[in-house]
């Protein structure tokens, strides 16, 4: 029998071994739970059951699963069932209290810290970008604020993360078990936020191109074969889809329209609405008054259904963009911007009494332009990639950032809140960004004093 020693010793090894998981989770879960005791403090635990009337939804559609009745149907057509399930869950096991979600929450938000580095890890192969990314994820004082409100982006974060960490596991080491569990998590992760509901294009891209990932990240191995290249992308890409197209399927059922949810026309209204109000002097709000009250009067209704509103918004989104198609690129990439370089605001919500000294705080950030920093850092990023001739790694990050650019245009003023799964690849290219700058700069700085020491001597 081993000496209780070596036991010792190994359990020592291992955690030695583990170091950097274990300290950035510990660094993670303390911020979070820091602000969550914060925020307890400041509105106490009960006021994080109605914090926006997002969570107000949320919360409504989870007390009404938890205890079986049928009203949940409003959070379910807007939101998708994902986060308000979640909620039901914790509700029938310890009752419809806020702290017991926020601390899986802030656990989940954790643990995605862990799935940054080794994201980054086996994406560029480096110890040092994979810490630093890992850091600038558990300091991400969006990630904290959001893993404490009751909200579906964390969630959606974690299983995104960990959804396209298997994802290239499956494609770098050709094994199906992988892409079987990224599809099953893709799927969830669209039924808990539809922005996802685009995703499986680019994982499908991602597979055709996915063998510029050889030279990145791993060798080939002699398992592979042009039919498992194909085929086993396709599996996770197909189980994705089948759990998106079900839901959608059973929304044609109950609501007469096969979507994921209403936000599926959402996002496009809003543009189109924005678009069309504005030459007209109206806000965005007024516009959609008036195509309503339009509607409602060709069709003689006095009731505007879920079926009405979708079927609205999307013949309405279509028509603007025949007419007007350039336009509604520009509001789209106008707002994506602002939502990308805006701070996320709802840190206000958890700890009130402290606006008087972050506001004043976010308002320099702004004026001075800071804000736009991290996107700076990700296009160098992206540069550096592109001049080392990393494609594989440029393709995977560039597909992230991209999408997420993109979908968080279909509405304004939500800031870093909406961007939060797309950090996944800009604290990457951020720590790409860093840890280059500064190998060079210390390059430069042994060459410097050689170059002192032999011209002394």
């Amino acid at each position: 029998m081993p000496a209780p020693e070596s036991y010792a010793r190994s359990l020592g090894n291992a955690l030695w071994q583990r170091r950097d998981y274990i300290l950035l989770f510990v660094l993670a879960f303390a911020l979070r739970f820091a602000m969550h005791r914060f925020s307890v403090e400041q509105i106490g635990a009960e006021k994080l059951l109605a914090t926006s009337p997002d969570t107000i939804n949320y919360v409504a559609a989870g007390k009404a699963l938890a205890q079986g009745s049928g009203d949940y149907e409003v959070a379910f057509w807007a939101f998708g069932p994902g986060y308000a399930s979640f909620l039901a869950a914790n509700f029938v096991l310890f009752g419809v209290r806020a702290t017991p979600a926020v601390i899986i929450q802030i656990l989940l938000s954790s643990l995605a810290c862990l799935l940054v580095y080794k994201f980054a890890q086996k994406l560029l192969r480096s110890r040092a970008i994979a810490v630093v990314a890992g850091l600038l994820a558990a300091l991400s004082y969006t990630a904290i604020s959001l893993s404490c409100l009751l909200l579906s982006d964390t969630l959606f974060f974690f299983l995104f993360a960990l959804s396209l960490v298997l994802y290239l596991k499956g494609l770098t080491e050709r094994c199906w078990w992988p892409f079987i569990l990224s599809g099953l998590l893709v799927g969830c992760g669209i039924l808990t936020r539809p922005i996802g509901q685009f995703w499986p294009a680019a994982m499908v891209v991602i597979a055709i191109f996915s063998r510029r990932l050889v030279g990145d990240v791993h060798r080939e191995s002699p398992r592979n074969s042009r039919l498992t290249t194909i085929v086993q992308p396709v599996i996770a890409v197909g189980i994705a889809l089948l759990i998106a197209l079900t839901w959608a399927f059973r929304n044609n059922a109950v609501h007469g329209v096969p979507a994921v949810a209403i936000s599926s026309a959402g996002g496009p209204i809003n543009i189109a609405a924005e678009t069309a109000a504005k030459p007209q002097g109206l806000t965005r709000e007024e516009q959609l008054t008036l195509w309503i009250k339009a509607f409602l009067e060709e069709t003689n209704q006095k009731e505007f259904t879920p079926a009405d509103s979708y079927r609205l918004f999307r013949s309405k989104s279509l028509e603007i963009f025949r007419n007007r198609p350039i336009d509604m690129i520009r509001t789209l990439l106008h707002w994506s911007w602002i939502n990308v370089n805006d701070i996320c605001h709802l840190h206000r919500l958890l700890i009130p009494k402290s606006n008087p000294k972050t506001i004043p705080l976010e308002k320099t950030i702004l004026k001075s332009g800071l804000n736009f920093l991290n996107l700076s850092l990700c296009i160098v990023g992206m540069v550096l990639l592109l001049a080392t001739r990393r494609f594989g790694a440029l393709l995977v990050l560039g597909s992230v950032y991209c999408y997420f650019f993109l979908t968080v245009g279909g509405t304004r003023w939500q800031g870093s809140r909406l961007f939060l799964p797309g950090q996944l690849a800009a604290v990457v290219l951020i720590a790409l960004t860093l840890v280059s700058t500064a190998k060079a700069a210390f390059h430069g700085l042994v060459l410097v004093f050689r170059r002192l020491r032999y011209n002394a001597s």
